[in-house]
């Protein structure tokens, strides 16, 4: 079961990023940058995040800086960024996220966005084997995916 760590400082949006990946994985949630570091460097490294799903706008670092930081200690972490901006996202090789999924996006959307983050083959920012970042449409079916918990 991958270990999930979603962060947005919109708590309804929180909310929802919640309610859309039930089942999909063990939860935890951050309601700031700063939360989702604590959550990380609380997190013992035998059971590590696999995926982390991140705003990229909000106050105090951006969903990119915070990708790049959680990164330096856990190359291997998959991200996915969600943003209402359509700002351009840098690639993977260029330390950003593996797929960038644009607001708003339906619990379809999202659950295909993890179930293809977690497909990806282990790699490090200097690998060739993962593709740039992807943007995946907000009307993508989800495959099934295999538990929730959220903690906050």
């Amino acid at each position: 079961t991958p270990r999930i760590l979603l962060v947005d400082d919109d708590p309804l949006l929180l909310r929802l990023l919640v309610h859309g990946l039930e089942g999909a994985g063990i939860l935890t949630c951050a309601d700031s940058p700063a939360a989702a570091i604590r959550a990380f460097r609380s997190t013992p490294p035998s059971h590590p995040f696999e995926v982390l799903v991140t705003d990229r706008q909000m106050p105090g670092m951006d969903g990119i800086a915070l990708l790049r930081m959680l990164r330096h200690s856990q190359p291997h972490l998959r991200v996915v960024l969600t943003s209402g901006s359509h700002e351009s996202v840098p690639s993977r090789e260029q330390n950003g996220p593996d797929l960038f999924l644009p607001k708003p996006f339906q619990r379809d959307a999202l659950r295909h966005a993890l179930a293809r983050v977690l497909a990806l083959p282990p790699s490090t920012p200097h690998s060739p084997r993962r593709p740039s970042a992807t943007v995946v449409p907000s009307t993508v079916a989800s495959p099934g995916v295999p538990l929730a918990i959220c903690t906050v």
